[in-house]
């Protein structure tokens, strides 16, 4: 099926769902057009042969109580959901939003549970307890940053212990390192200022 015979197709199954749910008739729907419309051009509508023009399609919108980028597309747009759904919709994101934000606290809590069960030197230590005092006043956008930075210490603990390290290469990362936490530091410091 060529693309504009289907997309003709399916305008006509939402025209018969918006005639069927106004409880008419072909001819009593033809007749809510100026000039009205026969029974056979609205049968022709619904079976997609052809297409009603710009202003019968705005038509039909306004007695669907539906938009027209609905009518043409089958896509809604907020002004074609009800009231219901809209309420459905925002609390699914909350539902959503809600796990994302539970899921973050506890993989920093199992991150935080990973480092304190490593062997810490004190620069380390201080560092994380630095962060955590942090955390404490920390929007939910640099608690995300600091988990990332949490889990840069875990794989550089991680990698000292290595039997295989190289002193080159460890340098190398945790210089990498300190220049992120610097910049997240410094953006977050700033920020608003300029």
């Amino acid at each position: 099926m060529v693309k504009n015979e289907l997309h003709k197709k399916k305008i006509g199954e939402r025209i018969n769902v918006i005639r069927n749910e106004l409880g008419l008739t072909m001819k009593e729907f033809g007749k809510k057009f100026d000039p009205p419309a026969s029974d056979s051009i609205v049968s022709r509508w619904e079976r997609g042969v052809s297409s009603p023009n710009n202003e019968r399609l705005s038509r039909i919108a306004e007695l669907g109580n539906i938009s027209m980028f609905y009518l043409k597309t089958g896509e809604k747009s907020l002004s074609d959901f009800t009231d219901k759904e809209i309420r459905q919709a925002f609390q699914g994101a909350q539902k959503s939003f809600t796990k994302i934000k539970d899921n973050t606290q506890a993989n920093i809590k199992r991150d935080i549970d990973e480092l304190l069960n490593n062997e810490l030197g004190y620069v380390e230590t201080m560092y994380l307890m630095n962060m955590l005092n942090f955390l404490k006043y920390s929007n939910p956008q640099d608690i995300n940053r600091i988990s990332n930075i949490i889990n840069s210490l875990i794989r550089y603990d991680q990698y000292k212990n290595a039997d295989d390290t190289n002193k080159e290469e460890l340098n190398e990362f945790l210089e990498n390192e300190f220049n992120d936490i610097v910049s997240f530091f410094h953006e977050y410091i700033f920020r608003g200022i300029d």
